[in-house]
């Protein structure tokens, strides 16, 4: 199977004018300040974009995808950090221009920095847990590709141990134009990725499918990982024509010393030809197109709030807090209900630290056996016991290091697997009472509220690195005793007994230590895990309790003030449908008065 493909592309009728929407998302952000600061922030940040005339295209996917070097073989030069453990802890917005960086604080503040010191922000290393309180590291280069407004963002990885990263990746998914997510050709489509992609595709983002790292499969592999990837985004309703499958480090090798791509780069000329041709040819339009399918989301959640608001102008004052009243109690017997999942959760993880106890003991018993007999067998090839010691030590830490390195990733496998069943378990039970409320909500206020999509947080990998401590140790000074006072074959028999008792301590030190590792890193995700849970099942119903509350203030107004109310809501409501008539499917016109001015939209379907 040959992995040279046609990837068609589709045309769509010409949108509204960036101009046009920019506007309406300021009336709307402007309007909706006082009901919700989240949706006036993203409706802002949709606002900006158009007016930048910049198409953000984030680069998403799990850690150690290779999103980083990815973004650098586009770019043709060695830009953002890479390595081989997880990095990308901030999102990094690359985009045209003299080539500099600047990090955007938190709190607004913007600093300058050199394109070297990018890793003192952007990675765990630099910059763990986001200790700096970064928001974004704005990047400038000179690169073809991003000449005509495309912005390529960086994002850290989904799937992340930190809550921090996980819910930096939400967002650079929740603000993006479009994105490219990035699989591995060693380890496609795992259950996180197969939810991103669901997510993409509600949220109707312009979405293209890499599958990275083909240069690590072997013959005859890469038409197996084409059929299975196939046939998987088939079943997610995604077309297999729009997968490019490459080697970004191949790509990136080639450009860095100005060779020509070729095979070993797989799809990756094909990828950059398409996102050029996207670049120069349609980027107003996808702007445009991806905002207002943001916009109308936006609209449609607003409205919902109003609508809650609006509910209570029909009822008393003492109703209204009846309805408080009932559904704060609800929001405490879920919460109730949420304290004992975490408790099952808890159970879970101390079930499986005392399972991976029990596999480490195994491992070390059969493992020390073996080394035993390997240096066994060594220890009988020496003709002296001049430079055994340092032979067997040597052989004991290499075979040490060989065996919990391989046998650490099994290990990790088995608990990213327990862990990821927990930790379903757990989000299913959120979503289960964050619904409950929902439904509680809709009851009582009589309105249909849409479900709710709760994201999950779950673990990364590691590096381990071994640490042998030896110097000045028994066996040193074991060894200068023999060769001095004991005859050849009791020496070595002694040295050999010594150099074994150290693999089984050093196999039981470091095993230990692997399993503290692992849990705690198991220990920390569980904890950020609640944390995340029930933050969605706080804002969630803080946002009905504050709609309500609002709803409590209108219904004790006078009628006269009530009156006004109505009226302005009146006006938010014709915000809200003037949005979404704007950013229905339709080709929209924009007709205008006798002074050139926008005056009425009609929609043409043709």
């Amino acid at each position: 199977m040959s992995i040279w493909r046609y990837h068609g592309g589709s045309t769509e009728s010409a949108r509204p004018t960036a101009g046009l929407l920019q506007s309406v998302a300021l009336e709307m952000a402007d309007a909706m300040q006082n009901d919700s600061e989240e949706l006036s922030r993203r409706t802002r940040r949709v606002a900006e974009r158009l007016g930048s005339g910049k198409f953000h295209i984030s680069i998403i996917g799990e850690f150690k995808r290779g999103k980083s070097t990815f973004v650098n073989a586009l770019l043709g030069a060695q830009v953002l950090p890479t390595g081989v453990i997880p990095l990308t802890a901030t999102a990094v917005e690359v985009t045209y221009g003299e080539k500099g960086a600047v990090v955007v604080y938190e709190n607004g503040t913007v600093q300058e920095i050199a394109a070297s010191s990018l890793g003192d922000y952007v990675t765990e290393c630099g910059n763990p847990g986001n200790e700096k309180h970064v928001s974004r590291v704005e990047v400038t280069w000179p690169a073809g590709l991003l000449e005509p407004g495309i912005v390529l963002v960086d994002t850290p990885g989904i799937a992340s141990i930190n809550a921090h990263n996980d819910a930096a990746a939400q967002r650079a998914i929740l603000d993006t134009d479009g994105a490219v997510v990035v699989l591995s050709a060693d380890a496609p489509l795992s259950q996180h990725e197969k939810d991103l992609i669901l997510m993409l595709q509600r949220r109707e983002k312009a979405t293209y499918y890499v599958v990275n790292k083909i240069d690590h499969l072997g013959p005859g592999d890469l038409d197996k990982v084409m059929d299975y990837v196939d046939g998987a985004m088939t079943e997610l309703n995604r077309v297999p024509s729009n997968i490019w499958y490459v080697s970004a480090a191949k790509a990136l090798s080639a450009k860095l010393v100005g060779r020509a791509l070729d095979a070993d780069s797989g799809e990756f000329g094909n990828l950059e030809a398409t996102l050029r041709s996207f670049g120069s040819e349609t980027l107003d339009r996808a702007v445009a197109d991806a905002s207002r399918k943001e916009l109308r989301r936006i609209a449609s959640e607003w409205n919902a709030l109003l609508d809650i608001t609006g509910s209570t102008l029909r009822a008393s004052l003492e109703q209204v807090s009846s309805t408080l009243e009932r559904l704060g109690k609800a929001a405490s017997a879920e919460r109730s209900k949420f304290d004992d999942s975490r408790v099952l959760l808890k159970k879970g993880i101390d079930d499986l630290d005392k399972e991976l106890s029990g596999k480490l003991e195994a491992f070390v018993s059969s493992s020390a056996a073996q080394g035993k007999d390997l240096l066994a067998v060594r220890a009988a090839a020496y003709g002296t016991t001049r430079s055994l010691e340092n032979d067997l030590v040597t052989a004991a830490e290499k075979y040490i290091t060989d065996q919990l390195d391989g046998y650490r990733r099994e290990l990790a496998v088995f608990a990213e697997s327990e862990w990821a069943r927990l930790a379903e378990r757990l989000k299913e039970e959120t979503q289960e009472r964050v619904n409950k409320i929902r439904e509680v909500a809709s009851e009582l206020v009589g309105i249909a509220l849409p479900e709710v999509d709760v994201p999950t947080v779950d673990s990364k990998d590691e590096l381990f690195t071994f640490i042998f401590l030896h110097v000045g140790s028994d066996i040193e000074l074991l060894s200068k005793v023999s060769r001095r006072l004991l005859p050849g074959s009791i020496a070595r028999r002694k040295m050999l007994d010594h150099v074994a008792d150290y693999l089984t301590r050093e196999l039981d030190k470091h095993a230990g230590r692997a399993r503290y590792d692992l849990m705690q890193r198991l220990r920390a995700v569980s904890r950020d895990m609640e944390t995340h849970m029930l933050e969605e099942m706080g804002n969630y119903t803080a946002s009905l309790l504050s709609a309500l509350e609002k709803g409590k203030h209108v219904a004790g107004l006078a009628e006269q003030d009530k009156m006004t109310y109505m009226r302005t809501t009146s006006k938010y409501r014709f915000i809200v449908g003037r949005v979404m008539s704007l950013c229905t499917d339709g080709v929209m016109q924009l007709c205008t008065d006798s002074q050139g001015k926008p005056a009425v939209l009609r929609e043409n379907k043709t």
